[in-house]
C-alpha cells in the first residue's frame, strides 16, 4: 500500500500538485514498516524535504533531509547520501 501512495504522490508532484503530493508522500512514508525498505523511505523523505524547502520550510526540509541520509547509510548507498547532503547544504 505504501508503495500505491508513493505513485500517486509522485504524479501530483510531477504536474505541480506540491501539497497534494506531499500529503501522500508523508501517508506513504507513514504506511513502511519501522525497519523496511530503507531506501524507498530514504526516497520518500528527500522529496518531502524538497517540497518544504520549495514552501520555504527549511527547517522540515532539513529533518526530512537528516533523515534520507540515515537511511542511505542503513542501504550504504553513497550516491544518495552525497545528493542529500547537497540538499541539505541548500538549507543553509
Amino acid at each position: 500500500i505504501a508503495l500505491s501512495y508513493f505513485g500517486i504522490a509522485f504524479v501530483n508532484f510531477y504536474i505541480n500538485e506540491k501539497q497534494k503530493a506531499l500529503d501522500f508522500f508523508k501517508k506513504a512514508d507513514s504506511l513502511f514498516p519501522e525497519n523496511f525498505e530503507w531506501m524507498e523511505k530514504a526516497r520518500i523523505v528527500t522529496i518531502i524535504g524538497l517540497i518544504f524547502m520549495e514552501f520555504g520550510e527549511l527547517e522540515a526540509a532539513e529533518s526530512n533531509f537528516q533523515k534520507a541520509i540515515t537511511y542511505y547509510e542503513k542501504v550504504d548507498y553513497l550516491l544518495g547520501k552525497v545528493g542529500t547532503l547537497t540538499l541539505l547544504a541548500d538549507t543553509y
